[in-house]
């Protein structure tokens, strides 16, 4: 799976050199505080087996910024939220209240009715990388975007946290299961939203855990969603355990990280057959393809694979177009599904 030779060392190389300078050459460790109480979380993870899911949580944005980008072609406008379960989960404050960038292309442009909601990998603090390196292209086929800032990140960080380094194994799955809920909010957002031809395919997208949270976004939704998960771990383990970031955890916690990361696997959610893809770097040493791909195609056996040559940082920076191309393919797959299910209903409604 991995090549030999001077690329795969590139790749390699690059991944291994992020991972010290991100780390602080190793003086910054993630949950250095232990475990945390896992026990709302598992409970959650439980719930989602027992039966039909909740309803997104219907939310009230206020619109507080507003801007033209000629230059690059699109409208910016920045909305909040209150996160009904960031404040259910007694996360810090600076977490209560979502922000997300809702970028639309200019009037001038061609335009979709289409929209990609994008979530954060690790470390993807703010707007600037995902509207430079995923949203542009997308935004150029007249497709538009939301850029939702995690909880725990950026201006939702909270003051005693260094970076992306969580400080507990617990607020890894509070990041997540935050980032789940608000995202199915503003999927439901976008449904919903008036549109001139009352037609919108959705996808939701992300790199790294961006991707693993995509998926798990988009399988507990009722209606077809796109996604889009570029080098993404089916679960935490991978990228925490047997991938290169092993050695940023603090050494208390590295031994019993696999027996209490199983709430973080996509296989705890419910089994979609929406269209998707998964990218993956034959060089990554974050999500190892022999640790990842497989898990992925046994949970959800639709999922288009497609293999870059590529490490995890390269992948995400060098391949911004593989991954746009691969949520134009996902909008148009979702506008099909979409088209079938009203055809068939409406066969069941003339046969009534």
């Amino acid at each position: 799976m991995r090549p030999k030779g001077v690329a795969g060392i590139l790749h390699g190389g690059g991944d291994r050199l992020f991972q010290r300078i991100s780390s602080g050459f190793g003086r910054l460790k993630f949950f250095e505080d232990g475990v945390g109480n896992l026990r709302e979380h598992e409970a959650w993870i439980s719930s989602l087996k027992d039966g039909p899911v909740a309803a997104p949580h219907a939310i009230e944005i206020k619109w507080t910024d507003w801007r033209e980008n000629r230059l690059l072609g699109f409208a910016w406008r920045e909305g909040v939220f209150l996160s009904p379960s960031a404040v259910s989960l007694n996360l810090p404050e600076s977490c209560h209240r979502a922000r997300f960038a809702f970028l639309e292309p200019e009037s001038w442009m061609k335009r979709s009715e289409d929209a990609v909601l994008i979530l954060a990998g690790t470390g993807d603090h703010g707007y600037l990388f995902r509207t430079l390196n995923l949203a542009a292209p997308l935004l150029r086929a007249g497709v538009s975007v939301i850029i939702l800032e995690n909880a725990m990140y950026g201006k939702r960080k909270p003051a005693f946290q260094t970076g992306s380094k969580l400080r507990k194994v617990s607020d890894l799955l509070a990041l997540g299961r935050v980032t789940i809920e608000e995202s199915r909010s503003l999927l439901e957002f976008l449904r919903t939203e008036p549109s001139t031809s009352g037609e919108r395919a959705l996808a939701v997208m992300g790199c790294s855990m961006g991707g693993l949270h995509a998926a798990m976004s988009a399988s507990l939704m009722n209606d077809p969603i796109g996604v889009v998960a570029a080098f993404a771990p089916p679960n935490a383990d991978v990228a925490f355990v047997k991938g290169i970031m092993n050695k940023t955890m603090s050494a208390n916690i590295l031994p019993s990280l696999d027996s209490v990361l199983y709430a973080t696997d996509i296989r705890n959610f419910p089994r979609k057959n929406f269209p998707a893809v998964l990218i993956s770097g034959n060089s990554d040493l974050y999500v190892p393809a022999e640790h990842s791909v497989n898990t992925w195609r046994s949970h959800w056996p639709s999922i288009d694979v497609r293999f870059v040559n590529s490490g995890h940082l390269s992948g995400m920076v060098l391949n911004r177009h593989v991954i746009a191309s691969s949520a134009i393919d996902v909008l148009r797959a979702v506008t099909t599904c979409t088209s079938n299910t009203v055809n068939h209903r409406q066969e069941d409604a003339t046969l009534v």
